[in-house]
């Protein structure tokens, strides 16, 4: 099997002044170069690292960076057009709706975001709203509401007919229709842009749970799936946590489905939905022993390290899957990091040097 590996690299915020970039920090705490640049984007001003802060652009310069450096990207595209700062002083973002998006008013902004990228001259994978089916948290939502502090600071503002949503989170996604359709609009305007046929690809990278709000508005992995026509790689998010279970590095490759005890795994169901894509891990990691988040205690008594060893050794089990991408920032558990352990990291290398085929050098 020729595996490529991947990582998410933290907001540059996360990084102190040793370092010229994200990427840089991440590949010099390895040792090892990546193959492909992990990162995430929005439609407008990136998420500021303080609630507090005006959101920026931030990534603009770590993308061309890591590209001018040898990766390719990926990038997973939210759907975040701006920032308002409301009565608690902190700032919320103001989400695009697929209508909103299938109407036109984004088309600018996309041509704009994807020029530059496919400047770049290397391969670029899009993860157009990741993880839908997690959501759709409709709840958070206030369409028509206009409520003002004394100070005239909106506190749930209306920006018709856009949306606010209460803190970042996942794109609104009302049904699987508005999901296919969007994707579908986005596509087709991507796929006409210079350069888009020979260096863009679709990813199609929902999380390997439906999670209970989407599954009671009918989105599912399946039921948003785009059509083959609008996705050339497949594939899925999944974590060493799902269902508060240690899960084996092989499990948790094929995506264990808490949601779905009759199609346990979103290897064997995203396969089937696309019978001839590569499959790509959009995220994935493994917690640590003494996450402070694990408040299951599902790491007492297992090893992060041999989970990492564990990883490289699998080969010929999942013959479609041709890269994993890992994330390595703290999220849902504490110790996703490669380095929370003076083992873990020495696993990670040591795995990493074993693998069949890749892009990937010592530094």
């Amino acid at each position: 099997v020729d595996r490529r590996f991947g990582c998410f690299y933290p907001a540059p915020e996360l990084v102190d002044g040793a370092y010229s970039s994200t990427f840089d920090h991440v590949e010099s705490t390895v040792g090892r170069k990546f193959d492909v640049f992990s990162t995430f984007i929005e439609l407008g001003a990136d998420y500021p690292g303080n609630p507090g802060a005006p959101p920026v652009r931030k990534q603009h310069s770590e993308i061309a960076a890591a590209a001018a450096a040898g990766h390719d990207i990926l990038v997973a595209v939210g759907t975040t057009c701006s920032y308002v700062k409301c009565s608690d002083s902190n700032y919320y973002p103001v989400y695009a709706t697929g209508s909103d998006i299938r109407a036109g008013t984004f088309d600018g902004e996309l041509t704009n975001l994807f020029n530059w990228l496919l400047s770049l001259g290397v391969n670029i994978t899009v993860r157009f709203m990741w993880e839908a089916n997690l959501g759709p948290n409709v709840s958070k939502y206030y369409p028509g509401v206009t409520s003002y502090s004394s100070a005239g600071t909106p506190d749930k503002p209306t920006i018709s007919p856009l949306r606010v949503m209460t803190s970042t989170g996942l794109p609104p996604i009302t049904s699987p229709n508005d999901f296919i359709q969007t994707w579908q609009y986005v596509t087709t305007l991507l796929r006409g842009l210079n350069n888009a046929e020979s260096l863009l690809k679709m990813f199609y990278c929902p999380g390997c749970n439906d999670g209970s709000a989407a599954q009671a508005a009918g989105i599912t992995l399946t039921s948003m799936f785009p059509g083959t026509a609008y996705v050339d790689y497949i594939g899925y998010d999944t974590y060493n946590e799902i269902g508060s279970i240690w899960h084996s590095p092989l499990d948790t490759l094929r995506g264990p489905r808490e949601s779905d005890r009759a199609h346990p795994f979103a290897y064997d169901i995203v396969a089937a939905l696309h019978p001839t894509a590569d499959l790509w891990i959009g995220e994935i990691n493994c917690m640590d022993q003494g996450d402070v988040k694990d408040t299951s205690h599902t790491a007492v008594g297992h090893s992060k390290a041999q989970w990492y060893s564990d990883l490289f050794t699998i080969k010929d089990d999942l013959p479609r899957l041709k890269v994993i991408n890992f994330f390595d920032q703290s999220g849902t558990r504490s110790t996703w990091p490669f380095n929370s352990s003076t083992t873990a990291l020495a696993a990670f290398r040591q795995g990493f040097d074993r693998r069949l085929v890749g892009l990937t050098r010592t530094l």
